[in-house]
């Protein structure tokens, strides 16, 4: 709330308190000035505890206006009044103000609350709908603590299964360790990695996968994390190509020593020819 909007709520409040007491007075008398404590509470709910002081402050001169208006004003019998009206009113304008200052604390503590739950479920449906598997694991104990759906579908492991398990709870010494590996390459550098992994599936299948590790640097730790691709029928067919193109190199040296065969076999045959018309 802007402090003009402020100053013009708090205005508001002393012309309600005037309006009454101009209009009430000569019916109510002096009981009618318990509504200086309007100002004292519209200084606490819109400034906190020091406007509610200010509020308080301004009860006395307020109810004084008054009196001098309707000719009712004694300084004696104000000055006696005054004091402890204002000693209440203020109290009452500073306990409204602090009230007002734990309930915005707290309307804050909330506010950034649902914002933290909400920036999280959009992490977690964003990390859950993608088709490549993903993690995230703590450097100081080398835990899983997260994974997301299409990890768990893969490896038929839940997120609990995985939390406070390392990779050497999981897979072979041979490859949590070039797992680990590559994680501490990260977590030395302190930059993104692009790497090929062998991790077998929920039967023991080994997939090939095309891995990037990166650093998620926040204030207190440093957390690893992987988005990865299965490359395994690529892979495959990659293999399939080499086998094929050796196949056809070994076919075609055949080839070639054959030709080279008949050539020569033709050359003897010719020369064998060339013998015998001389004879």
């Amino acid at each position: 709330m802007k402090l003009l909007l402020r100053l013009i709520l708090l205005l508001i409040s002393f012309t309600v308190f005037l309006t009454i007491s101009f209009l009430f007075y000569p019916v109510f008398g002096d009981v009618i000035f318990l509504f200086s404590g309007i100002i004292a509470v519209a200084g606490g709910l819109i400034f906190g505890p020091l406007g509610g002081l200010i509020g308080g402050l301004l009860s006395s001169p307020s109810v004084s206006l008054v009196l001098l208006f309707f000719g009712q004003f004694n300084f004696q019998k104000q000055l006696m009044i005054a004091i402890p009206s204002t000693l209440g009113f203020s109290f009452i304008g500073i306990l409204v103000g602090r009230m007002k200052k734990v309930q915005d604390s707290l309307q804050g503590e909330k506010t950034i609350e649902l914002k933290l739950l909400e920036a999280e479920q959009r992490f977690t449906a964003f990390m859950d709908n993608i088709p490549n598997i993903a993690w995230i694991k703590d450097p100081t104990t080398w835990e899983h603590i997260y994974v997301n759906k299409s990890f768990e579908n893969f490896f038929k492991k839940t997120l609990k299964e995985m939390e406070g398990k390392t990779d050497f709870d999981i897979w072979t010494k041979e490859i949590a360790g070039d797992l680990r590996k590559h994680d501490k390459e990260v977590l030395e550098n302190k930059t993104s990695i692009k790497v090929y992994e062998q991790v077998p599936d929920s039967k023991g299948v080994i997939h090939h996968w095309l891995v990037y590790k990166f650093p998620l640097i926040l204030k207190t730790k440093i957390l690893i994390a992987g988005i990865a691709t299965d490359i395994t029928d690529q892979k495959k067919y990659e293999n399939d190509l080499v086998q094929k193109t050796l196949e056809l190199e070994k076919m075609n040296k055949l080839m070639v020593g054959r030709e080279l065969k008949m050539s020569e076999l033709k050359k003897e045959i010719e020369r064998l020819r060339g013998g015998e018309n001389n004879e």
